[in-house]
């Protein structure tokens, strides 16, 4: 089961190699009822790769589920440089936050790195690029409601018209001085429509900012020369410099796989040191030689230890068939000896006296006594009792 759990994960991306241990509590009868299975699973990923916590999570459950009485909480997952991965307080909400944010982080850069990674690699070659992304993502949920009023249709006009009449004026004598006069006023009072557009925008959490990428690229490789005719065979070889492409052309290559919109500040500006790319000679290790254990790997000494307890039932009939032929066979060359007369009897049993077995009746009753003259017997006269459990 714990084989067949880790190659399981090791079906997981990024997965290159998984161990899976599982501890189930023994049944005695004086266990108590608080003891629960665990398991621990360790992992190692391709380089470059992490792990998110959702596979994390996949790996927890994938455990738990073909294990009886295994639960997710009991089951500990660690990388190959030791690191936890599975954590008690994965319940709590603000860890939990913060886990989605960096897997979802995580999951951008590598989608990222790995589209460039592979538009380099189909012109230098494998193992001479490599690219890190870093993304600066936002996470904030921005709702905004915008009211916009359009020029006013008018609806109503009120027109209010008041008259005032001025009397003539006289002076001390009584004559008029200046005529009366009237004044009227009107006061227009018009009513408007106002249309309004309200626009409601919401920014999705998650959107990418601004990207910054880190590149390491071999461009040179060598190239034997041919040698001239003529030339001394023993001479050594002479290499020729040839660079595949300009540091230039993989900035190009970068900005267009990422999108050059994701390179620009908050005022449109292109910023300067988004893309870094260095052209250096990689350090190239000397290849180990592969370790072949043959018949006694891990993986070889587990099958045949599955097979030998598969076939333990079958060795042990086989045993149980082969103890009842010698009682069996000792029984009747017992009856034959008793019923033969003096040195004839004897002679029926290749040479063998009848103090080497018991009579039938003692044998069956004491087998211990039984056993003890077969190994008188084996002492004395091997051949013989080799002829006798043959027959």
């Amino acid at each position: 089961l714990q084989d067949e759990l880790a190659k399981t994960i090791r079906m997981i991306d990024g997965v290159t190699f998984a161990r899976v241990h599982i501890v189930r509590p023994e049944e005695t009868l004086f266990s108590g009822s608080d003891q629960k299975a665990t398991a621990s699973v360790s992992v190692q990923m391709k380089p470059g790769w992490t792990i998110s916590q959702g596979s994390v999570v996949a790996i927890t459950n994938i455990v738990a589920s073909a294990t009886d009485g295994l639960q997710p909480e009991n089951v500990t997952v660690i990388d190959s440089k030791g690191n936890m991965l599975t954590s008690k307080s994965s319940n709590n909400a603000l860890v939990g936050g913060a886990n989605t944010f960096m897997d979802y982080k995580t999951r951008v850069e590598q989608t990222m790195a790995a589209k460039i990674q592979d538009m380099l690699e189909l012109v230098l070659g494998a193992g001479r690029s490599t690219v890190k992304v870093s993304a600066v993502v936002d996470m904030e949920n921005i709702e905004t409601i915008t009211t916009t009023y359009q020029e006013g249709l008018p609806l109503e006009e009120t027109v209010n018209t008041t008259s005032k009449e001025v009397p003539a004026s006289v002076d001390s004598e009584g004559k008029q001085t200046s005529a009366g006069t009237s004044e009227t006023t009107e006061i227009s009072e018009n009513k408007y429509m106002l249309p309004e557009t309200i626009t409601k925008t919401s920014d999705v959490p998650g959107k990418i900012v601004s990207v910054s990428v880190a590149a390491f690229v071999d461009l040179q490789i060598k190239k034997l020369k041919p040698k001239a005719e003529g030339a001394d065979e023993t001479a050594p070889d002479e290499f020729e410099i040839i660079e595949i492409m300009l540091v230039k052309d993989v900035e190009e290559i970068i900005k267009s796989a990422i999108g050059p919109e994701l390179l620009l500040d908050k005022d449109g500006k292109e910023i300067a040191s988004a893309i870094t790319v260095k052209d250096i000679r990689f350090f190239k290790p000397a290849v180990a030689p592969i370790i072949d254990n043959g018949p006694f790997s891990y993986e070889k000494v587990s099958s045949y230890i599955a097979i030998v307890r598969q076939s333990s039932l079958g060795l042990l009939a086989i045993c149980f068939l082969v103890f009842l032929k010698i009682i069996t066979g000792g029984k009747k060359k017992v009856a034959a000896a008793e019923g033969a007369e003096g040195e004839g009897a004897a002679a029926s049993l290749g040479g063998m006296s009848l103090g080497m077995l018991p009579a039938g009746g003692g044998m069956s009753d004491n087998p211990i006594v039984f056993r003890q003259h077969i190994v008188g017997a084996l002492k004395e006269n091997p051949e013989q009792v080799r002829q006798l459990f043959a027959s």
